[in-house]
Order: C-alpha cells, then sequence, then structure tokens
C-alpha cells in the first residue's frame, strides 16, 4: 500500500497534467472580425498565428510586433507575444504580455486562460485559479477554461469544485486521456465508485492513449481499489514496451506493479528498464523504503552483478557508467 504522501503525489500530478491547447489561430480568426481593423492588421495578427501552429516562432513574433502599432490590433498582438512566451517556456515574460493584452481588452477568455497556464507553470496556483475562473465566468460555455479550472481546484484537493466547474464538459472529458484522468481522481477521492467503474470502461474505448496517461489511470485504480482494472492497464503496457523498449516506461510500470504487490512483474521491468538505460540505476534509489523495495533492489544488484560479472572486478576498475549504478542499487 501506498503512504498518505505518496497518494497525496500521485492525485495531485494527475490532476496537474498541464496540456495547454493553443488554439490561437482559431481566436484570433474570430476576433478579427470588428470592422474598425484594417486590412493590414489583420493579416499581420492572422499570419503570426498562422506562423505560430507551424512552429516558426521568430517569425511569428515579427508579425505580432508590427501589430503592435495600431490601437486596434494592440491587445490581440500583446496575446500573440505571450502565447509566443508560453511556448518558448519563459513564463514570466508570457504572464506581462498577456496582462497587457487583457488591461487593453479585458474580454480575451483566450488570452485569460493562457495567463492562468502561465501562473500554473510558475506556481502560482492561486493566481491561476482567479484566471480560470474569471475565464469562465466571462465564457461560460468554453471548454478550455472550465478543464483548466477543474484541473486546478483538483490539484489543490477541491474534489466537489473540480466536479462543478467541469460538470458542463463531462462528456466531452469522458472521451480523453486526460479528462478520464482528472475525473478519475475526483470521482475517487469522493468515493463514486460507480462513477470510477464507468471511466475505466470508457478507457478501453479509447483509440490511442498516450503510454503515460495508461500507466498513471493504472495507479489511479490502484489507489482507489480497483486493482483488477488497473492489472489488466499494467499487462497492455507490457506488452507495448515489450515491442517498443523504453527504459523510462519500464520503471515507471515497475513502480506500478510494486503498488499492487506484484514483485516479480515489478523486479522484471526494473531489469529491463537497467538493461536498456544503466543511467536508470539512479532512479531505484526512489523506490520505496519497505521491505520489498530493498529486497528488489537487493535482487537488481545480484542480478546485475552476475551479468555484468562485477563480481570478478575491483571497484576501480568500474567504468563510470558502472560506479554510479553500483552506488545507486547497492
Amino acid at each position: 500500500m501506498r503512504s498518505f504522501g505518496e497518494r497525496t503525489e500521485i492525485l495531485r500530478h494527475c490532476a496537474c497534467r498541464v496540456r495547454p491547447a493553443v488554439h490561437w489561430y482559431k481566436l484570433c480568426l474570430a476576433l478579427l472580425i470588428l470592422p474598425s481593423i484594417g486590412l493590414a492588421q489583420l493579416n499581420h495578427i492572422e499570419m503570426a498565428a498562422r506562423l505560430l501552429s507551424q512552429g516558426q516562432v521568430d517569425q511569428a513574433e515579427t508579425e505580432a510586433r508590427q501589430a503592435l502599432g495600431n490601437p486596434t490590433t494592440r491587445a490581440l498582438a500583446f496575446a500573440m507575444l505571450g502565447t509566443i512566451r508560453l511556448q518558448e517556456g519563459r513564463y514570466e515574460e508570457s504572464a506581462s504580455f498577456l496582462t497587457q493584452a487583457l488591461a487593453l481588452n479585458p474580454h480575451l477568455v483566450g488570452a485569460r486562460t493562457s495567463l492562468g497556464n502561465a501562473c500554473l507553470l510558475q506556481g502560482k496556483t492561486e493566481l491561476a485559479r482567479k484566471s480560470f475562473q474569471e475565464a469562465v465566468r466571462l465564457d461560460p460555455g468554453n471548454f478550455n477554461a472550465r478543464f483548466e479550472l477543474a484541473k486546478v481546484e483538483a490539484s489543490l484537493h477541491n474534489y466537489r469544485r473540480s466536479l462543478d466547474a467541469a460538470g458542463p464538459i463531462v462528456a466531452q472529458l469522458s472521451g480523453s486521456d486526460d479528462g478520464i484522468l482528472l475525473l478519475a481522481t475526483d470521482y475517487g477521492s469522493l468515493g463514486r465508485q460507480e462513477e470510477l467503474e464507468a471511466l475505466a470502461r470508457n478507457w478501453e474505448q479509447l483509440s490511442a492513449p498516450s503510454d503515460e496517461s495508461s500507466l498513471e489511470f493504472g495507479n489511479v485504480l490502484t489507489m482507489f481499489g480497483m486493482t483488477l482494472e488497473a492489472k489488466q492497464i499494467f499487462e497492455a503496457e507490457e506488452a507495448k514496451i515489450a515491442a517498443h523498449p523504453s527504459s523510462t516506461l519500464a520503471f515507471k510500470l515497475g513502480k506500478s506493479y510494486m503498488s499492487l504487490g506484484i514483485l516479480d512483474r515489478a523486479e522484471q521491468n526494473f531489469q529491463r528498464a537497467l538493461d536498456l538505460n544503466p543511467a536508470c540505476a539512479d532512479l531505484t534509489r526512489a523506490l520505496p523504503r519497505s521491505r520489498s523495495g530493498k529486497e528488489i533492489r537487493r535482487r537488481l544488484w545480484r542480478s546485475w552483478s552476475r551479468r555484468n560479472n562485477w563480481l570478478l572486478k575491483t571497484p576501480k576498475s568500474y567504468s563510470s557508467s558502472e560506479k554510479c549504478a553500483c552506488n545507486a542499487i547497492c
């Protein structure tokens, strides 16, 4: 069983999965209908949105700055620059640009949602929540604003508020991996077992959930007692990893099997991760300090020692990667 701290961390991680959807091309097209905006200025913003969607960030910024000179497009230009900085991971600058955009036009819901994401990525959870709340107030039907608000509330363990925010979009959330993860966190934390079981059935209908999402969903099911369903998900992921090896996923799968108490499968996947990438040995330090965790570290050490003839070497003859693995596993 996981400790309370581990359970809390998993819930927080699932609830905070931030995958901000940047739909600025559509946003700009929707907003660029003001008759007072000149065609040339209109083209600057539209071109910036198009270039950004194509990954041409520098050219997009050049076009956006061209639109700063016209008062009728200045708010959108600041919003575009804020979006560019958000995509670049320059969150403080992003928030500054987006704040300027909203000072000029408080009704830019997309800019307000992006400001919430910029705050969230800086660890400013309360500011992010206020931004998402205002976006929902301005446009109650806005999917992105509601989804982001629901995730923030869940990350703060306000699961009822999270469900309240998600209420109008539950049907849409139930058809995506990120959406199901959020709802599963809320339903499980509130003891709504029937809804959680329905989500497990919905998961089976998803066409191509990501491997990361699948493991996280399995961990959530484990946490709330649905161990059979979790095991089925882990077994499906194990088959995928065998076909397309990944040290990172193998290690995470090993931890997932440990949470189910299936230690032989956990050890097999930890071993696979180490075989694929010796640097994964560092991650074994994160294994639980329980008896089972210590036993698995001991087994991994013995197995790797035999396979690499370490028992016939002296410590001075270890390579750098071997020293790293030895220090981590021992």
